[in-house]
């Protein structure tokens, strides 16, 4: 099997393993009060696709440092922490235009605070330091995602492996949208197309990142700030009125939109590759 397995099957194992390992977190947050209480459990759940993406290496005979661990250059670095953050920011001036929220500090206990304290806690720490800390949650996925998926795609030839990952990735949130609380409305299947919508769009461009570079580290970045700037830095700074859950956030229109229109652009540029 390890020698006779096409690229396509042992992309397939290692997608259905990946789910297969995540049922059980699944339940958990399905049966046991959701994600927030089950917060303790989320860094086994993100190095599923990690942890499954070694196993599937050994066993087919590849090699762990041909997922991507090669250094990446500055501007490649500096390129994967904007795009996310402009991005974030995009969204934010749009929702405040089209005043689906407006200008506010909503960190909790925010209105007890001073202006310099809020936007060390509510901006500059999450922009920063949170960071750091979301690296080692988002190393846990890419390894699988823009890893050992990417390296079997290209192998394959799979024409938008960008599209086909990112449709993965999604289907993999979807279970925690639609039957947990991680829906951002009362439309939880609005909210899984919505946040497929935009995490497809954000797949476009790691999957950029890491064929331009041939490596994992900008994936990472990208991933991570997309995690502190559009779940803590822009709510820190935004009071959401009463159309804010179908707006704003990862599974609002909002940034879908920005990040569809992002990947158009960088879709249709010329690939330089690593």
């Amino acid at each position: 099997m390890k020698k006779t397995t096409s690229p396509l099957g042992q992309a397939a194992l290692f997608v259905g393993l990946t789910y297969l390992v995540s049922i059980p977190f699944y339940l958990q947050m399905i049966f046991r009060g959701g994600l927030v209480p089950n917060m303790h459990l989320l860094i086994f759940f993100v190095w599923i696709p990690g942890v499954v993406a070694m196993a599937c290496s050994k066993y087919f005979g590849h090699r762990i440092k041909d997922a991507g661990f090669r250094r990446a250059d500055g501007r490649a670095m500096t390129t994967a922490y904007a795009m996310p953050a402009l991005c974030a920011v995009a969204s934010y001036v749009l929702i405040l235009a089209f005043r689906i929220g407006v200008f506010g500090m909503t960190v909790e206990g925010g209105g007890e605070r001073g202006w310099g304290e809020h936007v060390l806690k509510g901006v500059l720490t999450p922009a920063v330091l949170g960071v750091l800390v979301a690296f080692v949650f988002s190393l846990g996925e890419e390894i699988g995602w823009r890893g050992f998926l990417f390296e079997r795609f290209k192998e394959a030839g799979v024409r938008r492996p960008g599209l086909a990952t990112g449709l993965i990735w999604s289907a993999w949130h979807w279970p925690a949208i639609v039957f947990s609380d991680y829906s951002s409305s009362d439309k939880p299947l609005l909210s899984a197309f919505l946040f497929t919508v935009s995490l497809t769009s954000l797949s476009v461009f790691l999957h950029r990142q890491r064929a331009q570079t041939n490596s994992l580290w900008p994936a990472v970045l990208s991933h991570s700030v997309h995690n502190m700037w559009v779940l803590m830095v822009v709510p820190a700074l935004l009071v959401a009125g009463p159309l804010g859950p179908y707006f704003i956030g990862e599974s609002g229109v909002i940034l879908a939109a920005v990040y569809f229109v992002t990947a158009i652009y960088f879709a249709r540029k010329p690939l330089r590759a690593g």
